[in-house]
């Protein structure tokens, strides 16, 4: 893994489309719609894909179909995404970028570097989005890239991922900063009983009301931009009509053609009148044809693609 120091956007395409095979990894959405805005600039859009939560499940696992076919076959495919394709995506590049972050999420995109261990001269960079163009976001997003670029900083370490550096970084991240991570206070609830039967008591109506992975409230928005899609929501809506239930199967498939967004700009769209709801709880986007591009996925017009108290994935 090597230090590529503070790039912008062109300077990072200029250095992906250098290579036939790449995938760089952000931290934001905005941050990738912008980087791959410029990187298909460069290269042309054959071979160049985005990914983002902002595309539905589907279009997702579609365009991950037509990366790994490529990557097996030996063609050109250049890759931005979000840090979702670091949860468990199985793909193999020989040549990785990372907007910095954490040494744990820096480990995760090395993993999608030489993943099969078969390629020569692999290598993951780590680089500094440039902070006038791109900040990184505020709160653990940007403690955790403080910490890491600290543990860089030292030029202590061959190895960013070896035991020593990764030790060094979590001190840095969770070990000096206790107190920020359970500010609600959440793990009052989990105690020690006196009942040695059941020595463990816990609260699980209070966690579940306290605790968000992500903050703010999200919202889901079934997306449906296909003859597939729209044939569910119009089963849904059939439905409503005769005042039946929401047919679960109907509900479980158009799962894959949800987003989640902000509470913020989920009102914003439904006051718009850009959003329908169908059993007063199903909110499905009425014009999918102005608010969701098929290669960056949906673009509300109330909504920034980037909010820094807003979904970063």
């Amino acid at each position: 893994m090597r230090d590529a120091g503070t790039l912008d956007c062109t300077r990072v395409a200029e250095r992906i489309a250098g290579s036939e095979q790449a995938l760089a990894i952000v931290s934001t959405r905005r941050h990738a719609a912008d980087l791959y805005d410029s990187l298909k600039g460069l290269t042309g859009a054959e071979g160049c894909f985005h990914l983002s939560a902002a595309l539905t499940p589907e279009d997702r696992s579609v365009r991950l179909g037509t990366v790994r076919r490529r990557l097996k076959e030996g063609l050109s495919c250049r890759v931005v995404s979000t840090q979702l394709i670091e949860a468990g995506v199985d793909v193999d590049f020989p040549v990785v970028w990372r907007a910095l972050a954490g040494l744990d999420a820096i480990a995760q995109a090395a993993g999608r570097c030489n993943r099969e261990g078969t390629r020569e001269h692999a290598v993951t960079w780590v680089f500094k989005p440039a902070p006038v163009e791109h900040p990184i976001p505020r709160g653990s997003l940007r403690r955790a890239a403080d910490a890491a670029a600290q543990v860089i900083a030292t030029g202590r370490y061959d190895d960013l991922l070896a035991l020593p550096a990764i030790e060094h970084y979590f001190r840095l991240h969770y070990w000096q900063h206790q107190n920020d991570w359970d500010r609600q206070k959440i793990l009052e609830q989990f105690q020690l009983a006196s009942d040695r039967q059941l020595p463990l008591y816990f609260n699980f109506a209070t966690v579940a009301k306290k605790f968000r992975f992500i903050d703010g409230p999200q919202r889901a928005l079934i997306v449906a931009h296909n003859d597939v899609s729209l044939e569910l929501v119009e089963r849904l809506r059939g439905t409503e009509r005769v005042g039946a239930f929401a047919p679960r199967e109907v509900v479980r498939r158009l799962q894959r053609y949800t987003v989640t967004v902000g509470e913020r700009p989920w009102r914003a769209a439904l006051v718009d009148g850009y959003i329908e709801l169908l059993h007063e709880r199903f909110a499905v986007l009425t014009t999918p044809q102005l608010h969701y591009h098929p290669e960056l996925g949906l673009q509300l017009d109330a909504a920034p693609l980037y909010d820094p108290n807003d979904t970063i994935f």
